[in-house]
């Protein structure tokens, strides 16, 4: 048909199969009249002698343009040449464009092709797969809308340092989709619009003094043994529970007269990182409980299995201890573990490397601790004898 502006479009019968305007060649703006307000519909050739389609808008009809979810005859004609070509000449101009779930799919793939936790890709889901965005092409993501979405979370109740995590993973995702595809031109869409909200770097850190570490690790063993060994290595060697869950037990390491160690597998935290093993240093007497462990087991066996909802079981023996804060988690080991060693002067450097973490996270999460002690400062003061 010649033209889709509002006053012809509004005299065409009503239809299910929408009618099109060809903009170039292989590429068509449609609009699906409807007794209420129409939509827009962009229809580009694949490049293998069929077309796809996608529903972007709703047809100001009857409702003022917005230039986002209502748009006159000119800006949907626009938002089709840029959802369908891009600002590009390319391979990638016949592809259907990506959505932000297609998006997260491609990147939780990643994440298992590179041997990473999928919590990341699993976690972005579960927070967007009810909102208006979940299903629109990347390519047409604004800076408003995802400024409105961290917002909401924050005003629903979520930490403002947890809607960060979730729009860490979002922006990886959707880097990861722009990557692929050259049409979508609008990272900053989510690099300004989900911008990292103020004062939401600072660790938790709850900080256990060692008597309660040993309470608790002594009542997990009379619960569970299992349970009491995994709080166990947890609370000696400070790493993180996915780590724990990997060690196996040619990874104890406490034959030929050397000090017990445990070679920690690295986490699975950051992009294209290798997997590695880190020597943690473990005391004779957790060396001999998983020695016992772990004594019908092969080499390749792993030393401890997972306990579901580990969280939970950890709240029970705190319970049974008593005068144990909520807000204490089976992670305030491994930040109690970080605070031990610096108060104990053991370098950053090295405590950085023995929790698999940087110098600079150590310095950003614990430098009042790190500053507290001025034990070693105190002993280079210079001696003025009585000078006045």
């Amino acid at each position: 048909m010649a033209t889709l502006d509002k006053k012809p479009r509004l005299k065409l019968p009503v239809r299910g199969r929408a009618y099109f305007a060809e903009i170039r060649k292989g590429l068509a703006l449609g609009y699906r009249r409807n007794q209420g307000p129409g939509a827009w519909i962009v229809r580009a050739a694949d490049g293998k002698g069929k077309n796809w389609m996608e529903g972007f808008a709703i047809a100001d009809d009857f409702e003022v343009a917005n230039g986002d979810t209502v748009m006159t005859h000119d800006q949907a004609r626009e938002r089709a040449i840029t959802l369908a070509r891009g600002n590009v000449a390319s391979s990638a101009d016949h592809k259907r464009p990506i959505t932000v779930e297609g998006a997260i799919k491609a990147y939780q793939d990643d994440l298992i092709a590179r041997g990473q936790s999928e919590q990341n890709a699993t976690s972005i889901r579960f927070h967007l797969k009810d909102t208006p965005l979940f299903k629109l092409p990347v390519a047409l993501l604004e800076k408003s809308q995802l400024a409105g979405i961290r917002n909401g979370m924050v005003a629903s109740g979520m930490k403002p340092s947890s809607a960060d995590r979730v729009g860490k993973s979002f922006k990886a995702a959707m880097n990861l989709a722009a990557s692929h595809d050259p049409r979508i031109t609008n990272s900053k869409a989510w690099s300004e619009g989900w911008k990292l909200l103020p004062n939401t770097t600072v660790a938790r850190n709850i900080i256990l003094d060692v008597s309660v570490v040993r309470s608790i690790v002594l009542a997990a063993y009379g619960v569970d043994h299992q349970l009491g060994i995994q709080l166990d290595i947890m609370a000696e060697t400070g790493t993180r529970e996915s780590q724990m869950l990997r060690l196996r037990v040619s990874d104890l390491q406490d034959d030929q007269g050397r000090a017990p160690r445990l070679m920690m597998p690295s986490s699975r935290k950051g992009r294209n990182r290798q997997p590695r093993h880190i020597p943690v240093p473990i005391s004779p007497r957790l060396a001999r409980i998983l020695r016992a462990a772990v004594a019908r087991r092969t080499s390749n066996d792993f030393i401890v299995h997972e306990i579901v909802r580990l969280s939970d079981r950890f709240r029970e023996v705190a319970d049974i201890v008593g005068d144990i804060p909520e807000k204490v988690v089976p992670y305030s080991f491994r930040h109690s573990s970080i605070v031990r060693m610096l108060r104990g002067n053991v370098p950053i450097r090295i405590v950085a490397a023995i929790h698999d973490t940087s110098v600079v996270t150590i310095e950003k999460h614990y430098s009042a601790f790190i500053t507290d002690d001025d034990t070693l400062a105190r002993a280079t003061l210079p001696d003025f004898g009585n000078a006045a």
